[in-house]
């Protein structure tokens, strides 16, 4: 039985998306590696996903850390540990020997407060306790932290140049494995069944020159083709940017014809939130709200849109592996150099961050799609070379096969 350790945190902070790319990882080890076991070590933030994961994997170990009283987190990434480093490493060794855990063939580490101190400092536990690991694995795409790891990844888009910028910046070791780039972001295999289905819906269609409708997978051509557009903005959207574009949409589309909106809410998004959108959406009937949707479901939603206004995190790279474009109004500052290089090669439409940004270019941004969809379907050719779902079965086969 092989061992591999996941740590991982979320909260209405942090939001939702480490947890999610390293869930989808651990699917994939599994898929691939049938005798594994897989012990996930979360800390119970306010907001945390863990009941869901449990939900979705009992079979996988838990091990659940308190998080420190004394111990605040907010926007600051290094306060997102929730604790010392010293405590939390002392309870997660005393767990591994309670669970009797001798070997341990990777540790995974998705955490923006976790660095150099804490990897060397919980090899040397584990070393003092006799157990053996082969080797730490660290998702990362903030370059601004050093780390003791065997490899490295990130998915940021990154220009030739900089694909060795771990490296250069000497914040790993000589003989750390860096992947870098979108063919090693980490997707539910199910996006890329999806995609496949998509481009061989969208291939017939092309042969016999009809309009995609990737439900009833044809329809005859449509001169006023209806826009399909999807407002997404993450797990938990702490700063209520849904309303916010929505608010700002209302008086130039509600009720259009042309425009229709699928406004997707997160696990995280707050009811009170939700209630005020309900509201405001009372006597419009071309806004509809939706929550707590399967993959399957986000799926067939996803290959009905034609453009999305959401975030730069990591449903960006979902988005972009089915070839939607996306307007990207940035939730933090890490997601800010992702989305200027996209914008650069035409794989999205930037328009500012949570706090500045452009609320005419969207308006005008969507009218120009209702007015020539051509430059949309460029988009969607340029996002689907960008990113082909596999990134998970690279990383993995990485961790299980290359030492």
């Amino acid at each position: 039985m092989q061992n591999f350790i996941f740590r991982v945190d979320s909260s209405r902070q942090i939001g939702t998306g480490h947890v999610f790319r390293s869930l989808n990882l651990a699917e994939m080890l599994k898929k691939l590696c049938l005798n594994i076991q897989i012990i996930w070590i979360s800390k119970l933030h306010d907001g945390n996903l863990t009941n869901l994961v449990k939900s979705r994997h009992p079979e996988f170990t838990y091990i659940d850390l308190d998080i420190d009283s004394n111990h605040n987190i907010n926007s600051d990434t290094s306060t997102w540990l929730g604790g010392s480093v010293e405590s939390e490493v002392d309870i997660i060794v005393f767990n591994l020997i309670k669970l009797k855990i001798q070997r341990i063939s990777a540790i995974i580490i998705d955490h923006y407060a976790i660095d150099k101190k804490w990897e060397i400092s919980l090899r040397k536990s584990l070393d003092r306790s006799r157990i053996i690991i082969s080797k730490m694995v660290v998702i990362d795409d903030l370059v601004d932290r050093v780390h003791s790891c065997e490899i490295l990844t990130d998915q940021t888009y990154r220009s030739k140049n900089e694909k060795d910028i771990y490296h250069k910046k000497q914040v790993v070791q000589d003989s750390t494995k860096c992947l870098i780039g979108c063919e090693y972001v980490l997707l539910n295999s199910k996006f890329y069944e999806t995609r496949n289905k998509k481009i061989k819906i969208q291939n017939e269609c092309n042969k016999s020159k009809l309009k995609v409708n990737y439900k009833n997978k044809v329809n005859k051509v449509n001169k006023n083709k209806k826009i399909n557009v999807n407002i997404s903005f993450g797990g938990s959207d702490i700063y209520n940017l849904t309303k916010n574009v929505v608010s700002t949409l209302l008086p130039i589309f509600k009720n259009s014809e042309q425009f229709r909106f699928s406004i997707l809410l997160g696990g995280l998004y707050k009811i009170t939130d939700k209630m005020e959108l309900q509201e405001i959406l009372s006597d419009v009937y071309n806004f509809r709200i939706m929550q707590n949707l399967n993959f399957d479901e986000i799926c067939d939603l996803l290959l009905d849109t034609d453009v999305c206004i959401g975030a730069g995190g990591v449903s960006l790279y979902e988005r972009c592996c089915l070839g939607i474009p996306s307007i990207i109004i940035n939730l933090a500052d890490n997601q800010l150099y992702n989305a200027i290089n996209l914008n650069k090669v035409g794989a999205i439409m930037y328009i500012g961050n949570f706090t500045n940004w452009d609320k005419l270019k969207l308006i005008d941004l969507l009218n120009e799609f209702g007015k020539d969809s051509k430059s949309l379907q460029k988009m969607s050719d340029i996002c689907l070379k960008l990113v082909d779902g596999k990134g998970c079965e690279r990383v993995a086969k990485e961790i299980l096969f290359n030492d």
